[in-house]
């Protein structure tokens, strides 16, 4: 231990000035890299990000259906599978991270309990964190819907 101690004193390095040694260097500046164009407020307070305006859960999940393909009778159904699981948790996960709708508004259209849509949307959302392919059809799905849903009526 004692000759440890010595042999540290005898460093070369201790010598120098903290600039110099090379766990101090600077880094030169680098470029930050443009974040990808998002949505922000415009000079008249006006979003440019994509329109979502409340639309009723049926609606919602009617036009969804349609977009991926899907009769939405089929959407619903209490039948099962690997292929309609994956289009409802596409379909539950839009309809919550993006469209404000909530899992008690979507349960009973799907016929099933409020837990079993909220699981889905989970799913959902770890997926499009890590699979491009379920990324790239939440988003392509949430821009058609975004498209085609109409505004629900206020006064209704």
């Amino acid at each position: 231990m004692k000759r440890a101690l010595q042999g540290a004193c005898e460093v070369e390095w201790q010598v120098e000035l903290p600039g110099s040694l090379p766990w101090w260097r600077r880094e030169p500046d680098r470029p930050l890299d443009p974040t990808p164009s998002a949505a922000w407020i415009d000079e008249q307070g006006v979003s440019t990000g994509l329109s979502r305006p409340r639309v009723a859960p049926a609606v919602f999940l009617e036009t969804a259906a349609l977009a991926l393909g899907l009769d939405p009778v089929t959407l619903t159904a209490a039948s099962s599978g690997h292929k309609l699981t994956r289009q409802r948790t596409l379909v539950s996960a839009v309809a919550i991270e993006r469209w404000w709708l909530r899992p008690s508004e979507l349960a009973p259209l799907f016929g099933r309990r409020n837990d079993v849509v909220s699981r889905w949307v989970r799913w959902g959302v770890d997926r499009r964190r890590v699979a491009e392919e379920f990324r790239e059809a939440y988003e392509a799905l949430d821009r058609h819907l975004s498209s085609k849903l109409p505004a629900e009526d206020p006064r209704a």
